[in-house]
């Protein structure tokens, strides 16, 4: 008894499918196809897909290699084809081989060389303004302790006053003090009075915290400066808010219906956005080329797979 010969519907994808350089097909699901032929005994034939698609449900019938095999135009599908609860009520699936998640694929932004803002970066803006109303703040008591207080410099006779300390604590000598103090530069002359001198010490504690703090969020910074570059949104619900930067998914794929059928409102939202934008493409390959050749301006999500 001569054994069966199958016809096989499938679609090319590195390293599942290939062409040969002559005729015949090559691959990981090849090799495995001719296992199974061996082991059950039976003969193949491999044909690409009419329409070089996976297979999706629409206007009441199957596309793609599922549509095939479902039409009986076909006896096996072989490809890298996403097991989703829909299909599987229309065609026998082999054990899962793979797992997968979904994956943004982005184009690496490039990094720019830094000028003297870079220097600002660890703090935020709210904390350097904060910072700098502090200076102000203390300026302007030195500034009236050094003129109201009965204990201050200014209130030292100019014949026993030989270094001019009576000066020490006008606007500009206190904006003076606060600016190199806050340097780690130091002064010539230090308050007089109590008040003064708790007001020194309240503005010392508050500079050492400061720096302490600084130096850490600068080497936080800078190691994470180490690796990626930053990229111009967080998520994806930044990009359909933004609207400058297209989505790419594969046009009738797995990911793209589970996104217009999911009941999470971003997934829908992108969903949406890529039909709206038509950045659909054929295959996976295509979409990395896009992305390779896009300028940050097109991103993919694709499916990761892991063994």
């Amino acid at each position: 008894m001569s054994a069966p010969t199958y016809t096989v519907t499938s679609i090319l994808s590195d390293p599942y499918v290939m062409k040969k350089d002559g005729e015949g097909y090559k691959g990981f699901l090849v090799d495995v196809l001719d296992k199974v032929a061996e082991l059950v005994g039976f003969k193949y034939n491999i044909r690409l897909s009419k329409d070089g698609k996976y297979g999706s449900y629409g206007n009441g019938q199957w596309s793609g290699m599922i549509g095939e095999v479902v039409r009986r135009e076909a006896n096996i599908g072989l490809g890298d084809v996403t097991i989703t609860r829909e299909r599987e009520r229309v065609v026998d699936f082999s054990k899962p081989y793979l797992s997968q998640t979904l994956r943004l694929l982005v184009k690496t932004p490039k990094r720019y060389e830094p000028g003297l803002g870079y220097f600002l970066q660890p703090f935020s803006s709210e904390i350097w303004l904060s910072i700098l109303f502090a200076l102000l703040l203390v300026a302007i008591l030195f500034v009236l302790i050094g003129r109201f207080n009965p204990f201050e410099w200014r209130q030292v006779a100019s014949d026993k006053d030989p270094r001019g300390a009576r000066h020490s604590f006008g606007l500009r000598e206190s904006f003076m003090f606060v600016f190199s103090t806050i340097t780690l530069q130091g002064y010539r002359e230090t308050p007089r009075s109590l008040a003064g001198r708790v007001l020194v010490v309240s503005w010392f504690i508050f500079v050492f915290f400061i720096v302490v703090a600084y130096i850490g969020a600068a080497v936080t910074f800078m190691s994470a400066e180490v690796g990626m570059p930053s990229l111009p949104f967080e998520d994806l619900e930044d990009i359909v808010d933004g609207g400058d930067i297209q989505i790419g998914m594969v046009r009738h794929g797995s990911s793209f219906k589970s996104f217009k059928t999911s009941k999470v409102d971003i997934y829908q939202r992108v969903a949406d956005y890529v039909e709206m934008r038509n950045s659909f493409v054929n295959n996976t390959a295509e979409g990395i080329e896009r992305v390779r050749r896009s300028h940050g301006n097109f991103v993919m999500i694709l499916e990761s797979l892991q063994s």
